[in-house]
């Protein structure tokens, strides 16, 4: 293809470009944020995981069930409940009485009191307020940086 149009080029044919893709693609438009390559994640998470790591935790009484994973300086809130199938990424702080299964975090999340997610990915950089609940959501902020969820 790419000799046809230099020859056409050379030869002075009229020729037109066309342009393919409209706009810049990004997880937002490429289908990552679809609720199938959501719960594709979630399952693979639930497949992988095994066993606790849980080192470097500040917190006191939080209630594990495996599999869990937690990145050191994860702050837990007292009686926290957090499993099966848990992964919180670093520097999070979850509030007291919280519960989490099936549930992935990723670095900066902040959780209030009572919380109670499952089956949830939390974006980076997320607070969520006291008593918030959630299930089968994507949790992330939108292009004017509001909480937005997406059913998964």
């Amino acid at each position: 293809m790419k000799d046809k149009i230099s020859s056409a080029l050379s030869n002075g044919n009229i020729t037109e470009a066309l342009e393919i893709i409209k706009s810049e693609v990004n997880h937002i438009n490429s289908g990552e944020d679809s609720p199938d390559r959501l719960k594709e994640i979630l399952k693979n998470n639930n497949e992988t995981l095994r066993g606790l790591k849980i080192k470097g935790y500040i917190g006191d009484f939080p209630t594990f069930i495996e599999p869990v994973i937690l990145t050191p300086g994860v702050k837990i809130g007292d009686t926290a409940l957090l499993g099966p199938n848990v992964v919180i990424g670093g520097m999070s702080e979850l509030g007291a009485f919280c519960e989490l299964s099936n549930t992935i975090l990723l670095d900066k999340v902040l959780l209030g009191k009572h919380c109670k997610l499952s089956y949830c990915i939390v974006d980076s950089n997320i607070n969520l307020p006291d008593n918030y609940q959630g299930k089968n959501e994507l949790i992330k902020l939108n292009a004017s940086g509001k909480l937005e969820t997406i059913t998964i």
